[in-house]
């Protein structure tokens, strides 16, 4: 590794236990920086991102009729910003390694093929999986390259196997095996020298695992590349052919052009998270629709983590609002909790209530989040609290139907304060419905 070189060790402390993680944070030495999970980084300057597959995603289990079933539900906010991160970093010729441990793409119903960031790029590549089957669900792995030998002997015990895409399209060419366990089974490898993929597992993670297993993969790499990539020094450019000169040119005017429309697909796409989260992370993603796509004034600070105000030019509270993430029904007790939380804040019922709501959060499709409505029992309740309710899939939608109004944000107060009930919309229209 080279003085320049910038790498950044991401997310490292989902692998410690509590204890660990109050006891010391990794130093930042030999051009290796630490970030925390919930915390974020700068990726301009950054030549390598170390991080590690599973921290995306938060798995749960349950007693099912045939076994032991899990529940896999992806951090798709946080996916998205490392996922733009990383591209950023790719796209200057840099690299992205992930350490991986086992990967679960199935449960006993349904699959979560996309659940983590280290899966969506496997998948990008056309690459698949599967638990390694050896003693205790783990193999033996041995370096095919020699650069990547005293890593795999530290940290290569291998939870996960791969198999290599067959169709063109996916270019298998591009693909090496770094390490491989009993039989063959593809346990290391990479694409194209510039995302890598490589085994972890430790039974006991501290700070020292990780600034040792960080310093020894970042060395493996870097001696990788240097090797197998063509190495143009930057004093070469002195010279350039016309053609190259005009290329480079058009390259730049199109990349001015794509940064600001990237931008704008990302935060789209970024609103459909509403459809997966719960908590406060659905109430941030829905405070930024509220300001950035109604053009709302909005107060995010309350005493909980799940309510907000929207506010008047003026600063006056004209609703107060609550976001609640349920894997099934809408339930009384949830409707009286915004009911009870305006009233400690001494608002009025007049003061509309608005809950939105990521219910049937276990239905995979729109379909199936179409189909998980609410009951007139509990439409009738909120409209005599004069509370309205929002489905995520409702948002979603009456955003789709507001996409070309110029005064989105007028037409959504005028339904907020229209009385209390459902707020229901769907491909083909938008209706307040006030149960019974």
């Amino acid at each position: 590794m080279t003085v320049k070189d910038r790498v950044v060790v991401y997310g490292y402390d989902c692998l410690l236990n509590v204890q660990e993680k109050e006891q010391t944070t990794p130093l930042a030495s030999n051009g290796i920086s630490y970030v925390n999970y919930e915390d974020t980084f700068d990726e301009t300057g950054v030549t390598g991102i170390v991080t590690f597959q599973g921290i995306f995603e938060q798995l749960s289990y349950k007693s099912a009729r045939y076994g032991r079933d899990v529940q896999i539900t992806p951090d798709s906010g946080r996916i998205l910003e490392c996922e733009k991160k990383i591209k950023n970093v790719l796209e200057h010729g840099g690299w992205v390694a992930f350490l991986v441990r086992l990967i679960i793409d199935h449960g006993l119903r349904r699959s979560y093929e996309d659940t983590d960031l280290c899966k969506r790029m496997l998948n990008r590549r056309g690459v698949t999986r599967a638990p390694f089957k050896g003693i205790g669900g783990t193999g033996e792995s041995s370096a095919i390259r020699e650069e990547f030998r005293g890593y795999i002997n530290a940290f290569g015990a291998a939870r996960t196997h791969f198999t290599f895409p067959k169709l063109p399209k996916f270019e298998p060419e591009k693909f090496s095996t770094l390490a491989a366990a009993e039989e063959g089974a593809v346990v290391g490898l990479e694409f194209d020298r510039s995302d890598f993929y490589l085994p972890f597992h430790r039974v006991n993670i501290t700070v020292k695992t990780i600034t040792q297993a960080a310093e020894s993969v970042v060395e493996a790499i870097t001696h990788y590349r240097r090797d197998t990539l063509l190495d143009v020094p930057p004093w070469a450019d002195g010279f350039a052919l016309a053609k190259e000169k005009s290329l480079q040119e058009r390259v730049g005017s199109l990349r001015e052009e794509l940064a600001p429309l990237e931008g704008q697909l990302l935060t789209l796409k970024k609103y459909k998270a509403v459809l997966t989260t719960g908590s406060a992370t659905l109430k941030n993603l829905t405070v930024e629709i509220f300001k950035d796509y109604f053009g709302l004034k909005i107060d995010a600070a309350d005493k909980t983590k799940e309510n907000f105000k929207i506010l008047s030019a003026g600063g006056k509270v004209i609703a107060f609002c609550e976001t609640v993430g349920i894997r099934d029904r809408l339930k009384r007790e949830n409707i009286n909790q915004i009911d009870t939380r305006r009233e400690y804040r001494e608002l009025s019922s007049q003061v509309p209530g608005l809950l939105i709501i990521n219910n049937a959060m276990k239905a995979d499709g729109i379909t199936e989040r179409l189909k998980a409505t609410i009951d007139t029992e509990q439409v009738t309740h909120a409209r005599n609290l004069n509370i309205l309710l929002l489905r995520s899939i409702d948002l979603l939608y009456l955003m789709k139907h507001l996409e070309k109004q110029p005064r989105r944000g007028e037409t959504f107060l005028g339904l907020l304060e229209g009385g209390g009930g459902w707020l229901r919309a769907d491909d083909k229209q938008y209706e307040v419905v006030k149960g019974s």
